[in-house]
């Protein structure tokens, strides 16, 4: 679409620096609204401070060791090889390994309020 409208075609030619500083402020702002997310997140007495662990450090496989899917299939190294895909489906699949199976969800649950004793009946 860009080719076939000249002035949108424009901002095809805009340099590599200036289109490099615009995509580092959309990522940030990104970023900063998914840490705004995790503000809201209860992390005491739930395991969502292990799950974000993990995905944080699944998602920097690939930026770390870039080689370490290469001996997998090719649809692991898809999958694998991108940062963002992989820490999503991890972050998915522990979310519902430990918030939503049965047996593992060690969340404090507050006590149930007591009723109000009801006065002994006379006769």
């Amino acid at each position: 679409m860009l080719g076939l409208i000249p002035k949108l075609g424009d901002v095809a030619s805009l340099p590599g620096p200036v289109v490099g500083g615009a995509g580092l402020v959309v990522f940030a702002t990104v970023t900063a609204v998914g840490i705004n997310t995790l503000r809201k997140v209860e992390f005491d007495g739930t395991n969502n401070l292990l799950i974000v662990a993990v995905s944080i450090g699944i998602g920097m496989l690939p930026v770390v060791a870039p080689t370490i899917y290469h001996t997998f299939p090719t649809w692991v190294q898809i999958i694998g090889g991108s940062a963002i895909t992989s820490a999503t489906i991890a972050a998915f699949l522990l979310n519902l390994l430990f918030n939503h199976t049965p047996g593992l969800n060690k969340a404090k649950t507050a006590p149930a309020e007591a009723a109000p004793a009801e006065p002994a009946a006379t006769s």
